[in-house]
């Protein structure tokens, strides 16, 4: 887990600069391509402006079934399809700045507090008794499994990696910087709650209770990180971030069913695999999965484009020619 933290740390520190930097530049040149557009529109003569109305009425041909609008009476001009990609998010430089620092704060904090953790004792060790456990966690007690521990690494890993495999489609190609931002600062809430979590609770392992698991494994720091379960966390986040960004990239994909079985059955089988290593109760990986869940679906749904219509009018000396016009916007 810590070799994973330290190589995504290490990535998304580069992805996330230059990805601030990038979208800064891009807001000074719409700021001068306006300034430049506003200088054009106000030396056209009315018949080009006409035209022009009929060509942002037409703008939307790509997402939206609009009517004609009353601007389009004044020319036979035939509509135009464009084709140049639309991203699905955005990414403000304030705001991610925002998102990182927190993001670190919160996993500096789980570090901290995870140095200062202490192991369980003997003492602490003879007070536990399996009795004493709700009933529905009280089954875990009863299992400890390395092989089973494995399996659930190779799952959690595999989530960790999967938003990568975005590289293989054009739309995400393009737009692999905003999606490399987005996993970073997914990662690393998901991983901060998770450690800050442990560091507070210190709820001992199921194994703990096992009088078939040595005293050399159960009188550890690790022996006492039980809740929430970090496995099934951090492959929830990762698993529902990958099926929800695929969904707004390719909403009409016939693959869109599967992705979103894999998000769903992904960290249950993680799940399954850490109670039967022992590691976690049911309660543990529950309130993992839902944790994790709800960071992999909220990160994209933050930088989401608010998509909306406001009324434009450009200024005629001919009342008859000042038509409003409806225009797509997006912020």
């Amino acid at each position: 887990m810590k070799k994973i933290v330290g190589v995504n740390l290490l990535m998304y520190a580069c992805v996330g600069i230059i990805q601030i930097s990038g979208q800064s530049l891009e807001l000074k040149d719409t700021v001068y391509q306006d300034e430049s557009v506003a200088g054009v529109h106000s030396r056209i003569s009315l018949n080009q402006t006409s035209e022009l109305l009929t060509d942002q009425a037409y703008s939307l041909s790509d997402n939206y079934s609009l009517k004609r609008t009353p601007a389009s009476w004044f020319t036979t001009a035939e509509p135009t399809q464009k084709t140049e990609f639309n991203s699905p998010y955005v990414i403000h430089p304030v705001r991610e700045i925002g998102f990182l620092t927190s993001s670190v704060v919160l996993s500096g904090m789980a570090l901290v507090a995870k140095n200062k953790e202490g192991a369980i004792t003997a003492n602490q060790l003879a007070c536990l008794q399996r009795e004493s456990i709700w009933t529905v966690d009280r089954g875990a007690t009863y299992h400890y499994s390395s092989s089973a521990h494995k399996a659930s690494n190779v799952l959690l890993y595999s989530s960790v990696m999967s938003p990568w495999l975005y590289l293989a489609g054009e739309k995400t190609r393009k737009d692999f910087g905003k999606i490399s931002l987005m996993h970073a600062e997914t990662f690393m809430i998901c991983w901060g709650i998770t450690g800050l979590t442990k560091a507070m609770v210190f709820r001992p392992r199921p194994y703990v209770y096992n009088p078939h698991v040595s005293n050399e494994v159960k009188l550890t720091q690790a022996g006492r990180e039980s809740f929430f379960s970090g496995h099934v966390a951090m492959t929830a986040a990762m698993s529902f971030f990958t099926a929800s960004t695929f969904s707004h990239y390719y909403p009409d994909s016939k693959w869109k069913p599967l992705v979103w079985s894999y998000a769903v059955v992904w960290p249950a089988a993680t799940g399954y695999y850490r109670y039967k290593a022992g590691k976690h109760f049911v309660s543990d990986i529950v309130i993992g999965y839902a944790i994790g869940a709800a960071t992999g679906l909220l990160v994209p749904k933050l930088h989401e484009k608010i998509a909306g219509r406001r009324k434009k009018t450009i200024p005629s000396s001919n009342p008859v020619l000042s038509k409003v016009a409806w225009q797509h916007t997006s912020q």
